[in-house]
């Protein structure tokens, strides 16, 4: 259908805007206010079906939408035949009006779904005239109301007429129909069935059973109504069953090929989401429509990958004032969530935050995360919208920021110093993935070595009794030097030595086992107490408030561009 979006803007501020082609699903992710749900009515917009009455602004995010030319007037007569129009004395019937009749006003008569020959002709060099037809005929943004009208009660209209609704696009599909009962039986237990019964008005129920014949599901006989009247109607369900059928009817009825849904996983719990993703990615693929989905949900998006149809995958962001636009390769993700330590620490939920933070263990993941939820919190000095994630051990932590950062996703890294003591591979992968240039690593290896040995002749015990702090003079600042460049790229070193050197002033134990629990019992809890500890100048708020500015400077070192 639809040829190649072009965005605005690209991956960086001095990037070229990202242009790419649609799959039979785009799914558009990222940070709350990066753009996702604007660009999906600005897609509205090109497609020229907002309402006359309200007003088209200059688009911020979508720059252009094209739609191959037919090229020729029987090629376009073919693809007007595929939205579901028919031919009649060499007229083509489309099955729904025309809004825009100013250009599409038929050449013979007035009736606004007919387009005549000499209208063919003189269109069929002209793409912007399909894609109006599109606009009007194929078209349907399913926000959550949008989904939830879809399966109320629609009215009868004459069943020998091209279908007025797409519940009755449904009723006359006995395929189609089938499938459906299929895919909520899979879902929920219930099949949704179209009950003719009630004569004025198609109701959507959902039955422990299918039914068992033609006659018992499309008749008006005594088997039929017993049949209707044993099932639920579907408006006494939950919205989540309602929002899920109704986004099925719409794949399923094949009235429409352009559908936007915004939030698709909204009143869905994560598992229903993933198979929603699925589903509805099989279905484009099937209709060869184009599916533009806005969501915050990484279930949905897995489902999308998992269904093996083609995916396209979209991340923006809108930080200070800059908007960027990544194409993220689904094979890339579907490669990364077969890593069982990638699938465990959730680290596809990095992709909807504005960058990522990644520590050694799950201990050091909660406590710089309360760090920099009261920074946030009482001075805004923190970073909003973060994900804070854990490898395993600080030998895995290179796995994680790796991938984040290939998929354009800012992710620190938060190390004891004992990244300094153990040197080797590890050392040498964890500055490939922060992206320090390789001409760095053999430099900054001598750098540790030296380190490693200051720190030792000073005190033997430095990681546990003082870090940096062991030594003195120029040794000191060589020391503070290696951590501040390392900084630079996103790999922050404790200068501590550990976790547990944090905010000593506090007294807690600086067991591993007891630290952490004792740490924020020490904190305290309420910010009206006189006890809680609120941000200062020094110590942790000072090395978080370092992160965050990293996080937030579109110019930060170790991303590639």
């Amino acid at each position: 259908m639809i040829e190649s979006l072009e965005l605005q803007f690209g991956n960086s501020p001095d990037s070229e805007p990202l242009r790419f082609e649609p799959g039979p699903v785009t799914v558009f992710i990222g940070p709350n206010n990066s753009g996702k749900s604007l660009l999906l009515r600005e897609l509205t917009q090109f497609l020229g079906v907002l309402p006359r009455f309200q007003s088209r602004q200059a688009p911020k995010v979508l720059k252009n939408l094209s739609i191959k030319s037919p090229g020729s007037a029987q090629a376009l007569r073919t693809a007007l035949m595929a939205l579901g129009g028919y031919e009649e004395q060499g007229h083509i019937i489309l099955p729904f009006r025309l809004e825009h009749d100013h250009q599409l006003r038929s050449s013979v008569g007035k009736d606004p779904r007919v387009i005549g020959p000499q209208l063919l002709d003189e269109k069929h060099a002209d793409p912007s005239f399909l894609l109006d037809v599109l606009g009007s005929t194929s078209f349907v943004a399913l926000d959550g109301v949008k989904r939830l009208s879809l399966v109320e009660p629609q009215r009868t209209e004459d069943l020998s007429q091209p279908p007025q609704s797409a519940v009755q696009a449904l009723f006359v599909d006995d395929t189609s129909r089938e499938r459906l009962r299929k895919l909520t039986h899979e879902a929920f237990g219930l099949h949704a069935v179209i009950d003719p019964t009630a004569m004025r008005h198609f109701h959507i129920r959902l039955s422990k059973r299918a039914p068992s014949d033609a006659d018992e599901e499309t008749a008006l006989g005594v088997r039929a109504r017993e049949f209707y009247r044993d099932a639920i109607d579907i408006q006494d369900m939950s919205d989540g069953v309602k929002a899920y059928t109704g986004l099925l009817v719409a794949l399923l009825s094949r009235q429409y090929r352009i559908i936007t849904i915004d939030e698709p996983e909204a009143f869905l719990h994560p598992a229903l989401s993933r198979r929603l993703g699925v589903e509805l990615s099989r279905l484009a693929a099937e209709r060869q429509a184009n599916v533009f989905v806005s969501t915050h949900s990484a279930d949905f998006l897995m489902g999308c990958i998992e269904s093996g149809h083609p995916v396209q995958i979209v991340r923006l962001t809108y930080q200070g004032g800059l908007a960027t636009a990544m194409h993220l390769p689904s094979s890339t993700l579907s490669s990364l969530m077969r890593n069982p330590l990638l699938r465990t620490t959730h680290v596809l939920s990095a992709l909807f935050h504005v960058g990522a933070v990644v520590t050694e263990s799950e201990a050091d993941r909660a406590f710089y995360d309360e760090i920099n939820h009261r920074l946030w919190s009482t001075d805004g000095s923190g970073i909003s919208g973060a994900s804070f994630l854990f490898a395993q051990n600080k030998q895995t932590a290179h796995m994680i920021v790796r991938p984040l950062r290939q998929l354009g996703i800012p992710a620190v890294a938060i190390v004891d110093m004992d990244f300094i003591k153990d040197g080797g591979r590890n050392f040498t992968q964890l500055l490939e993935a922060a992206g320090v240039p390789t001409d760095w690593h053999q430099p900054l290896g001598s750098a540790r070595v030296k380190i490693k040995n200051a720190l030792d002749a000073a005190n033997p015990s430095w990681k546990t009794q003082g870090g940096l702090s062991v030594l003195s003079g120029a040794e000191a600042r060589t020391c503070r030097d290696f951590l501040e460049h390392l900084a630079e790229y996103g790999l922050f070193i404790v200068p501590g030595g550990e976790l547990e050197s944090w905010l000593p002033q506090l007294g807690a134990n600086r067991s591993k086992h007891s630290w952490l629990y004792e740490i924020f019992e020490e904190m305290g809890s309420d910010p009206t107490q006189p006890a809680y500890v609120k941000p200062s100048e020094g110590d942790v708020w000072t090395f978080m408030r370092g992160i965050a500015s990293w996080l937030q400077n579109p110019h930060r070192k170790g991303m590639s561009s």
